[in-house]
C-alpha cells in the first residue's frame, strides 16, 4: 500500500511544479455548507519532497510527518469549521491504506474537473459510517523543498548558463512549493461534498503562517466569506 502511495507522489508533484500561484474553482455535490453539520476532520495527511541532488524531489517520511502536524495545528484553531469531533488512523496499515484511497478520489477529480461519479473507497467510507457520522474532512499537505545548499547550486548553475546564453536563457530553481487540497466527503451518498485546492509557488511547506493562509483561501465562499 505504501508503494502505491509513493507511485502517485511524482503525479501530484507534476501538478504542483505545473501551478501557478492560486486556488482552484469550488467544486461541490450540491450540498450546502449550511447542510454540513456533525464534521467529523480526519486525520491531515501529509506528502512532502525534499531535493537534495539536482532537481529531483524525494519523499520525505519526517518533513511529511512535520507537515501534517502542522496542519493539523492550523485546523485545530480554525473555529469557523463546523468541526465537532476527529478521527485518527489507529495503525499504520489503515494511514496507508487511507492515502492511497485519498489520493485516488484527488487524482480523478483534478483529471475530470468535476465530483460527477466520484465514489468513495471503502476505507473511508467504513471510517465513517463505524462512527456513525456523515461528513467527513481531508485536508492534505502536498510539498517541496530544497536544501540551503542545493538552491544556492541550482542558482549558481543557473547564472552560469544565463551568461553563456548572453542572458537569453537563466533557469530560476524552484526555491520550494505549497500546496493544500481539501475535500468534504459523504458518507451518506457515498461521493465528495466539496473539493478544492490552492498552491503558493516559493512558498515553504513548513511555514505555519503559509498553511494558515492556505487554509483560509480553501474554504472562502463556502464555510465563509473575508471582509
Amino acid at each position: 500500500m505504501m508503494k502505491r502511495t509513493l507511485l502517485l507522489l511524482p503525479f501530484l508533484l507534476v501538478l504542483v511544479l505545473l501551478a501557478s500561484c492560486n486556488t482552484t474553482k469550488m467544486l461541490t455535490s450540491g450540498v450546502k455548507a449550511g447542510e454540513v453539520t456533525d464534521l467529523q476532520l480526519m486525520e491531515p495527511l501529509g506528502f512532502v519532497a525534499l531535493i537534495q541532488q539536482g532537481s529531483e524531489p524525494v519523499h520525505n517520511d519526517s518533513l511529511s510527518r512535520i507537515g501534517s502536524l502542522l496542519l493539523d495545528e492550523v485546523l485545530s484553531k480554525q473555529h469557523l469549521l463546523p468541526v465537532t469531533g476527529r478521527i485518527d488512523f489507529s495503525n499504520d496499515w489503515l494511514r496507508h491504506q487511507v492515502k492511497s484511497e485519498v489520493l485516488d478520489l484527488c487524482a480523478r477529480i483534478e483529471k475530470q474537473k468535476t465530483l460527477d461519479n466520484v465514489v468513495l473507497g471503502s476505507t473511508v467510507d467504513s471510517l465513517l459510517e463505524a462512527s456513525g457520522k456523515r461528513f467527513g474532512l481531508f485536508v492534505l499537505l502536498q510539498g517541496l523543498t530544497r536544501t540551503k545548499r542545493n538552491y544556492a547550486n541550482q542558482s549558481l548553475k543557473g547564472g552560469m548558463i544565463g551568461l553563456l546564453t548572453l542572458g537569453l536563457y537563466m533557469p530560476v530553481p524552484i526555491k520550494a512549493q505549497t500546496r493544500v487540497l481539501a475535500l468534504v466527503v459523504d458518507a451518506e451518498e457515498n461521493n465528495v461534498a466539496f473539493f478544492r485546492s490552492t498552491v503558493f509557488k516559493n512558498k515553504e511547506p513548513l511555514d505555519i503562517e503559509v498553511l494558515k493562509s492556505d487554509v483560509e483561501d480553501l474554504f472562502e465562499k463556502y464555510f465563509w466569506v473575508t471582509k
